[in-house]
């Protein structure tokens, strides 16, 4: 109740600091407009109260996204950063620049250029999406990641996704099981084929783990410093492969070869502490217990979300009404009735009472 209360009272509280629609051309009389700190967010009325999640990566995750590669954001950078979002993901190219749809895949999109972000609140089967706060600041990383660079300049698909994905969500002990599993079975890909995703969708969560799991080996290398210093050669014209080996001290084909033998060291050591079938066994229950725990936390957050979307609606129609209506001139007061005496009865005379 108090999770719910609080849901309420934020869409409210942001609702009455939204701009009115027409403020910015082109957006439907049915979304508002919403500043908050570098972003600037127009959505459904309707879905306000993804509203509250959204503000809080723009206040505290966007800073540290766009600090960590160098580009801090200053007051110079309020309401730079502009979020779209749709319900239907079939509507994103509406708002998309001109002439670059997304994929027809996507649910997200990032257009580094445009400093504009596009997000769909559904997903491509039509079912809500589970954690947009990961998917929103895994966007405003390419963003930052592409102010970080020269117009034109390119970097390989796992540096960019690899980034992504560590900003977004960090370690995951699912992930490291994909790679370690992958490894023993000599079923890695080649960081160079990532550069376009492959077309099951196994290999494509084995590609984005791989892109995660490269670039987590760097920063325990170098930290977000050597990812810093690898954007500042690559800014003042470097090609990526020399920029890599002047900052990591060896080309990205040889710490991709060293990254391969550590997990297959972590892999033999385990073996031979637990024994082949044990740690089969392990990662195996590792596997379920992790999906599991992730699956039962987003169906909470789901059926929470379901629980207070008709109230958060209900508010949201009264305040539109409240906001639309002309003031209203205040009615003279009537005089009220007087009623009339009582009368009583009292040894047989009549009294009346005043």
């Amino acid at each position: 109740m108090g999770h719910a209360f609080k849901r309420l009272a934020l869409a409210a509280f942001l609702l009455t600091l939204a701009g009115p629609a027409g403020a910015l051309e082109g957006v439907p009389g049915d979304h508002t407009v919403l500043d908050v700190g570098p972003c600037r967010m127009v959505l459904p009325l309707r879905n306000a109260g993804a509203a509250g999640e959204l503000s809080r990566v723009c206040r505290e995750a966007a800073p540290r996204i766009f600090r960590q590669l160098g580009q801090p954001l200053d007051e110079v950078d309020a309401g730079r950063i502009r979020v779209r979002l749709v319900d239907d993901p079939a509507r994103m190219s509406e708002v998309a620049p001109a002439g670059m749809a997304p994929p027809p895949w996507s649910g997200a999109v990032a257009y580094p250029g445009h400093d504009l972000v596009i997000l769909a609140l559904r997903n491509r089967d039509g079912g809500p999406v589970r954690d947009l706060r990961v998917v929103f600041e895994h966007e405003l990383s390419h963003l930052a990641l592409g102010r970080a660079l020269p117009e034109g300049a390119r970097v390989p698909r796992w540096f960019s996704e690899g980034i992504a994905i560590q900003q977004s969500e960090g370690s995951s002990m699912f992930r490291d099981g994909v790679l370690r599993w992958a490894a023993a079975g000599g079923a890695l890909l080649p960081l160079s084929a990532i550069e376009r995703y492959p077309g099951s969708a196994g290999k494509v969560r084995l590609a984005y783990a791989q892109s995660a799991g490269f670039v987590g080996y760097l920063l325990g290398d170098g930290g977000w410093t050597g990812i810093r210093a690898l954007l500042d050669r690559l800014g003042r014209g470097q090609g990526f492969d020399e920029a890599f080996l002047a900052v990591y001290g060896r080309t990205p084909g040889a710490a991709e070869a060293d990254w391969r033998a550590s997990l297959a060291d972590n892999l033999a050591w385990l073996a031979l502490l637990t024994g082949s079938g044990a740690l089969w066994g392990a990662i195996t229950v590792l596997f379920v217990v992790a999906v599991f725990a992730a699956r039962r936390r987003k169906r909470r957050r789901l059926e929470a979300m379901l629980t207070e979307e008709e109230p958060v609606q209900r508010l949201i129609e009264a305040f539109e009404q409240v906001r639309r209506s002309p003031p209203q001139s205040a009615a003279p007061e009537q005089p009220r009735p007087v009623p009339p005496p009582a009368k009583v009865v009292v040894e047989g005379r009549i009294h009346t009472l005043h």
